[in-house]
């Protein structure tokens, strides 16, 4: 699917994971840090001793590491994540573009029920 140019490195980041190819280097935030790691099968750092310091930053980190997570997000984007690690669908129409490349990357089918 094609995209509209990435309005933020975040952004870009997320389309690269939906298969376009990455030259966002290095990394300027926690966040891209995991992205990147995410996109290129890297490390995150073993272990990955910081503590997460946002609830985006933790799903990320449960994502990359493929663990399961006890929190529950209070954001979108946050619930979007958590239904990548627990492989559910998630069907609720998205308000944000990155909330909409969240949903892609997720591979949800928005008219399912």
């Amino acid at each position: 699917m094609a995209h509209e140019a990435p309005q933020s490195r975040n952004e870009a980041i997320l389309q690269n994971i939906l298969g376009e190819h990455n030259e966002l280097e290095p990394a300027q935030s926690r966040v891209e840090a995991i992205l990147l790691a995410i996109l290129n099968g890297g490390d995150i750092g073993e272990p990955y001793t910081d503590p997460p310091r946002c609830e985006i930053e933790e799903l990320l980190v449960a994502i990359k590491n493929g663990d399961d997570v006890d929190i529950e997000p209070t954001s979108r984007n946050g619930k979007i994540l958590l239904a990548k690690i627990r492989h559910e669908g998630y069907t609720e129409e998205a308000q944000s573009r990155i909330e909409a490349l969240l949903i892609e990357w997720l591979g949800v089918d928005e008219d399912a029920e």
